[in-house]
């Protein structure tokens, strides 16, 4: 991953992780994440047609929903690459030889988390363009078989 497509520390760190990394480390890195995702998710307000007619973000919001969704094809590949994998995947040698648990299901919990403040966020009239792009990843570059099961 090129360091070209986003300076956000969080988003390019989340990007260049690999299975070879502590499952302890991702589910902090998927909860720093949502974090960043915190003030975007918008999931609270009554209705979903309203809130994207009536909501405005503020300038910062909005800067770090940008780099989101500019990123979106490559966050959405890490997240159900995430979302797809097992255990035995995402042990490390360390893990295993000091047998430390790994909350496999509380790493699939934070995952899809993401993947619907993201959804959420491109459901805001200020990100509508992106909904092209969204239904291109579907139908073009989504392939996990697993994630359909």
């Amino acid at each position: 991953v090129s360091t070209q497509l986003t300076q956000i520390p969080i988003i390019l760190t989340l990007l260049t992780w690999t299975p070879k990394d502590s499952s302890i480390y991702l589910l902090e890195l998927l909860d720093k994440f949502v974090d960043h995702l915190g003030g975007i998710n918008m999931s609270d307000t009554n209705s979903s047609e309203q809130r994207i007619i009536n909501m405005t973000l503020p300038s910062d919001i909005i800067d770090r929903a940008t780099e989101v969704v500019k990123n979106l094809q490559n966050i959405f590949d890490k997240l159900f690459e995430i979302l797809t994998s097992q255990e035995n995947e995402l042990k490390t040698r360390d893990q295993e030889q000091f047998s430390i648990p790994i909350d496999l299901n509380k790493i699939h919990q934070t995952a899809f988390h993401a993947l619907i403040c993201i959804l959420d966020l491109i459901s805001m009239k200020q990100f509508e363009s992106f909904r092209t792009v969204l239904d291109d990843y579907i139908k073009n570059k989504f392939s996990s078989t697993l994630t359909y099961k």
